[in-house]
């Protein structure tokens, strides 16, 4: 039985701790929260202290660091010959020497989600053992699950928004990311060739980013210099960029737009760490098969016949390639979720995700005999800041442990 009942109130009197997680992997925590204070409503702030937790090797947190030259220095992922493949994987092999060297071992050994889960516990332990209460977005959501596997009785209230699923294999994943992507993608090319309110209202939309990915893989594109980025974009930095702000445009956030090529800076440790401790994350996490140059063509057809405009620019297929050859122990396969709880778990998904497919909270969720999918018919990655129904809806199950219907199909 859990310790925690879901009425739960604070031993202490005094009001709950939130923990929250953004995702990324990679995500300053305690830069963003502060950021996005405007869209938790007076029930949440005054129900809950929200703490903001920089995992390990992120942020404030011990930042993994690693040489900025070789991370500047421009190679391709989608490699077509021999000594392409052979340049990618010398390159990766030599980046993630830097990281071992400049951040440690127990940096790059120890970047796992599970360690993750296990920091949080011990914050909830060091915060006065107060019940867990979770809200984990994107990315977030896999530490959300893991941390029930590892702690199931300590949980009053544990929230995935945006649901990222650990037990795909490799080619799965990558199949239904790029698919995601690509039906977004398609939405937002109808939208914008037929709305009056698109600059690009009455063109063929899909095919004029075709035309600029294709030139600019050829003559890419002046950006302007500037710290945090490549002064010009190649075709393949588009379609990489262009998923995220599509992730971001449904919540009316444009500032994907600014993120262009991300570049380290050389004297910002922090900062560099989004870039490199995500990475560290996706390869301590995920086993990484392509091993030859072949293996790299499969999931590249595989991705251009099922994503044609997209054709496999996701983060799936960066932590696939870019792993290859990283130091430390290969991660283990990834295993079915065994969660046992009473503890009603809620995950909530957009049925039209860029980033997160539909496919994997289904998934995630039939493992899970507790947990409720609640989804919202609409676009964009994760729904809490849409400030609709489902925000409403995780607001009641965060206050008062409230899980909606099974099956339950919002709007907004």
């Amino acid at each position: 039985m859990n310790r925690y009942q879901s009425n739960a109130t604070s031993r202490s009197g005094k009001k709950k701790n939130l923990f929250i997680n953004y995702g990324g992997p990679g995500i300053i925590t305690t830069q963003t929260l502060p950021l996005t204070l405007i869209g938790f409503t007076a029930d949440i702030t005054s129900e809950f202290d929200l703490i903001a937790l920089d995992p390990r090797g992120i942020g404030s947190s011990s930042p993994i660091q690693c040489d900025v030259d070789l991370w500047n220095k421009r190679i391709s992922l989608f490699p077509k010959t021999e000594s392409d493949f052979t340049r990618l994987v010398h390159h990766n092999q030599a980046f993630g020497r830097s990281c071992l060297e400049k951040s440690g071992m127990l940096h790059i050994y120890h970047m796992e989600t599970q360690s993750v889960a296990r920091d949080f516990e011990g914050l909830r332990i060091a915060l006065g053992d107060e019940p867990m209460n979770f809200l984990g977005l994107s990315y977030g959501s896999q530490i959300a699950y893991q941390y029930a596997q590892l702690f199931p009785h300590n949980i009053r209230t544990l929230l995935g928004d945006g649901i990222l699923d650990h037990t795909e294999s490799e080619t799965s994943l990558l199949a239904s990311e790029a698919q995601t992507y690509e039906d977004s993608f398609n939405r937002f090319a109808v939208w914008a060739g037929t709305s009056e309110e698109s600059a690009l209202v009455g063109q063929d939309v899909a095919s004029l980013v075709d035309r600029v990915v294709c030139k600019a893989n050829h003559y890419p594109i002046p950006v302007g210099s500037g710290p945090g980025h490549f002064d010009d974009i190649t075709g393949d930095e588009i379609l990489f960029n262009l998923q995220d702000i599509l992730a971001l445009a449904a919540t009316g956030n444009g500032t994907g737009h600014a993120s262009l090529a991300p570049a380290a800076v050389e004297d910002d440790v922090q900062g560099n760490s989004i870039l490199f401790a995500g990475l560290a994350v996706n390869c301590a996490d995920w086993p990484h098969h392509s091993t030859k140059l072949s293996d790299l063509l499969y999931k590249q057809q595989l991705t251009e016949t099922w994503a044609p405009h997209t054709r496999g620019h996701v983060q799936s297929y960066t932590a696939q390639t870019r792993c290859i050859g990283w130091p430390g122990p290969a991660p283990v396969a990834n295993p079915q979720i065994e969660l046992h709880t009473e503890t009603p778990i809620l995950f909530v998904q957009s049925l039209h995700d860029p980033e997160c497919s539909y496919t994997w909270a289904v998934n995630v969720q039939a493992q899970i005999p507790s947990s409720i999918l609640l989804t919202r018919d609409g676009d964009g990655h994760t729904s809490y800041f849409t400030e609709g129904e489902t925000t409403a809806a995780i607001n009641a199950y965060l206050v008062n442990g409230t899980v909606p219907v099974p099956n339950t199909v919002l709007e907004s």
